[in-house]
C-alpha cells in the first residue's frame, strides 16, 4: 500500500511537471514617449518570449534604451530586434514602408 502510493506520487509529479507559460497580457496600453505624445499598443506573445506592437500601424517597437523612445524594430540576422532609429507615430499614419509590420522576435531555445 505504501509502494503504491508513492509510486503513484512519484507519477503525478513527473506527468505534471511541465509548465505552460501564459499568454502575455490582454489588451489595449498607453505608451508615453518623452516628448509628451502617447500611443496605444499591445503586449503578444508570453511569459517567456514577448514583444510591444502599435496598435494603429501593427508594426513592432522597442523602446531605445538612451533617448527613451520607442522606435520601429528591425529584425537583426541573429533574430533579436533593434531599434531603427526611428520614432513612434502616435496616428499611425506615417509608418515607414521599408520596415515590415508584424515583426517577431526569434523563439529562445530554453535549455
Amino acid at each position: 500500500m505504501k509502494i503504491t502510493l508513492i509510486v503513484t506520487a512519484l507519477l503525478g509529479i513527473l506527468c505534471c511537471s511541465p509548465s505552460y507559460a501564459g499568454p502575455a497580457a490582454p489588451g489595449a496600453i498607453d505608451i508615453a514617449q518623452p516628448d509628451g505624445t502617447s500611443f496605444k499598443a499591445t503586449i503578444l506573445g508570453d511569459e517567456n518570449q514577448n514583444w510591444i506592437e502599435a496598435l494603429e500601424s501593427g508594426h513592432t517597437v522597442i523602446q531605445n534604451r538612451e533617448s527613451g523612445y520607442w522606435e520601429y524594430a528591425e529584425k537583426q540576422a541573429d533574430g533579436t530586434l533593434k531599434g531603427s532609429g526611428i520614432k513612434v507615430d502616435p496616428s499611425g499614419k506615417a509608418t515607414p514602408d521599408s520596415i515590415p509590420k508584424g515583426v517577431r522576435p526569434e523563439r529562445r531555445q530554453l535549455k
